[in-house]
């Protein structure tokens, strides 16, 4: 059995109608870049508020799992395969950032280290993406190396910011529909 889609000429066109209309200088809505600004600066503050309760404790078992063990199969990987690793650990925040570039990056199932420490990597992984740079594929992998301790009570602040975020958007004509679930 043999099953395929080809959606290329319908995406070809659709990104040339795209195109199209991000030429198109007329403006459908009146945009207000100041309130706009005003309006990410309001939902910064309450993500602020929010993550200041809490304090960032290193998880030992996340930095192993990234520091000890997919970081050092991932060298073997670029040895082997020809591939770039680049691991950015931010100490201070406890975050950190693994790229993986070349020109192609062997998977299989018979060769079972890859498929099984790739699935480690999207399991705890906050974030992933692949593109593709100058010719080279590109996987960026974001990931925590912390867990959080509540150390303070906001509420009271919390909802003072979200109340302004809603009299604002509200001033500026837009109805208050987006939710904070921190």
């Amino acid at each position: 059995m043999r099953k395929e889609v080809d959606h290329i000429e319908e995406y070809r066109q659709e990104l040339k109608e795209l195109e199209a209309f991000k030429n198109d200088k007329s403006e459908m809505f009146e945009t207000d870049d100041s309130a706009d600004l005003e309006e990410l600066h309001l939902r910064i503050k309450h993500q602020e508020i929010v993550e200041s309760q809490y304090t960032r404790i290193r998880n030992e078992e996340l930095w192993r799992i990234w520091i000890d063990l997919i970081y050092p199969w991932l060298e073997e990987e670029a040895m082997t395969q020809g591939l770039h690793v680049i691991l950015d650990v931010d100490d201070e925040k406890l975050t950190g950032k693994i790229t993986i570039s070349g020109d192609r990056f062997f998977i299989n199932n018979l060769y079972c280290d890859a498929k099984n420490y790739l699935e480690v990597m999207v399991h705890y992984a906050n974030d992933f993406w692949i593109s593709d740079e100058n010719g080279l594929f590109v996987v960026e992998v974001l990931f925590d190396l912390y867990d959080k301790e509540k150390t303070s009570d906001k509420t009271q602040e919390i909802e003072k910011a979200k109340q302004d975020f809603n009299s604002f958007r509200l001033q500026h004509g837009k109805k208050v529909r987006f939710k904070f679930n921190p």
